[in-house]
């Protein structure tokens, strides 16, 4: 008597299934994630310890009524990047700080950083009081 073959199932599994499934996952986390939005990197005004370094720098002053003042003259605030790039390609191992009011509007702070930038300002550093 004959005995009928035996078919032998082969053990390869499809991915293709799983393969769609990884898929779906990583639309629905990179849709469902939130981005981080660039943000400013600051110091507080006030600090218990530290140092306040005087030697070779280019001050910028906000006042109370929002005036800019670069270096002890007052500034207009259209023509900020065109002196601050001046004065560092003067003197460029020269460090930018930022002195303001603890007053200002937020707007006009972001506006000098951003004019700071594109004067090429690499290191802004904020001037603060000791408590």
């Amino acid at each position: 008597m004959k005995f009928p073959a035996l078919t032998r199932k082969s053990n390869v599994m499809d991915i293709a299934p799983m393969v769609d499934l990884v898929f779906l996952l990583l639309v629905f986390f990179m849709v469902g994630s939130k981005f981080a939005s660039p943000s400013l990197e600051m110091e507080l005004p006030s600090a218990t310890s530290g140092s306040n370094s005087q030697s070779e720098n280019i001050v910028i002053s906000v006042d109370r009524q929002e005036r800019i003042y670069l270096a002890g003259r007052r500034v207009d605030p259209s023509s900020l990047s065109e002196r601050l790039s001046e004065m560092i390609r003067e003197s460029p191992g020269t460090q930018v700080l930022l002195r303001a009011d603890g007053k200002i509007t937020y707007d006009l702070f972001v506006q000098i950083m951003d004019r700071t930038r594109r004067a090429g300002v690499e290191n802004l550093r904020l001037e603060y009081e000791p408590k």
